[in-house]
């Protein structure tokens, strides 16, 4: 027997994680939010009914390229807003937050825009916002493109969202005065 023969089957890999409230703006989720008191009106919960694609950046490897191609079908996150693409090949994808969960009576309408904070890449933390929104409030958010391993569950691309500017405008006094 040659176990040195392939013949192109690996193993599926995985994407996902969490969409969120995020209260402070800060970019990080704290479940019982500043205050670390769980069911107080600062926790910070994950938002349930949220519609998720995931795409390919396609050869040039940029978002919005023109050579981006739907990789996933949508998936909506669960009660917890937990999300989750199984059984992914391996390679280089994003996830995209459809445009029309800001809709009125869409599961994003009272949070119209991405947490200010986000992390710079792919860096592999949990619970920090991975959102950019580059039309602005009320249209679509992606993630940074990120790989997929074969065999690796990566549940590490987040959502933190915001009700308005004026949780931005103390977020950017909290930071300016090191608080």
């Amino acid at each position: 027997m040659d176990l040195t023969v392939d013949f192109g089957f690996g193993l599926p890999g995985s994407l996902g994680d969490l969409v969120w409230h995020d209260v402070n703006g800060d970019g990080q989720r704290q479940l019982a939010g500043v205050d670390n008191l769980l069911g107080t009106p600062d926790d910070e919960v994950g938002v349930g009914g949220v519609r998720v694609e995931l795409w390919s950046p396609g050869a040039d490897g940029v978002i919005g390229g023109g050579d981006d191609a739907l990789a996933y079908e949508e998936v909506q996150t669960n009660s917890s807003g937990a999300y989750l693409f199984g059984r992914v090949s391996p390679g280089r994808y994003y996830v995209r937050v459809l445009a029309a969960n800001f809709e009125a009576g869409g599961a994003l309408s009272s949070l119209p825009a991405a947490s200010p904070v986000r992390s710079a890449n792919d860096d592999g933390v949990d619970h920090d916002n991975n959102g950019w929104q580059p039309g602005g409030r009320g249209t679509e958010i992606v993630s940074r493109v990120v790989s997929v391993l074969a065999g690796v569950e990566k549940r590490t691309v987040d959502f933190g969202l915001v009700t308005n500017l004026k949780t931005l405008s103390w977020t950017v006094w909290q930071i300016r005065h090191g608080r």
